[in-house]
């Protein structure tokens, strides 16, 4: 059956026949309801306990197209399993503040910000914590304001709010 297709279109080129090609009509694209924010290329370092605790942060983040470095204290197969999972960049459980934003220098810049879920990082002016009015909102909720609030145009929102502490 193969062979009869192909010989009647070759028939058809040969004799100059015009082929005719149906096409489906181009629908213009729409969007699926919600907000809808570009990022630009941002880094983002998350350090953690563990990785259930990091999970709703990390996956939030890369989901929008983020690069993230993920440290857990604790992290383990865990963490490894979860930076696999969404392309995360894992660095040791051991690793240091002043390691990771060495590693950062040596490969680029140093990130936009830090989202310290543990309290492990010094005070600087990209630290992101979660303050105590934070106690009552789902994890995964805060990792979604979080990635609003951290978006350029909002930048003025993230020392309004009261979910997270700057610095």
């Amino acid at each position: 059956m193969a062979d009869n297709y192909l010989e009647r279109k070759m028939e058809e080129h040969r004799s100059g026949k015009p082929t005719s090609y149906t096409t489906t009509p181009l629908r213009s694209g729409s969007l699926q309801p919600g907000l809808h924010l570009l990022y630009p290329t941002m880094k983002i370092a998350v350090f953690a306990l563990s990785a259930p605790q990091a999970q709703p942060y990390v996956e939030a983040l890369r989901a929008a197209g983020l690069n993230v470095a993920l440290c857990c204290s604790a992290g383990g197969k865990e963490a490894s399993a979860l930076a696999q999972k969404t392309g995360a960049r894992l660095y040791p459980d051991s690793c240091t503040y002043e390691r990771l934003l060495a590693d950062f220098s040596r490969i680029g810049a140093a990130p936009e910000y830090i989202v310290d879920l543990c309290n492990c990082a010094p005070s600087d002016s990209r630290r992101i914590r979660l303050s105590g009015h934070a106690d009552k909102t789902a994890p995964e909720v805060l990792a979604r304001e979080l990635l609003f609030l951290i978006h350029p145009d909002h930048k003025q929102l993230l020392s309004l709010q009261s979910l997270f502490t700057v610095g």
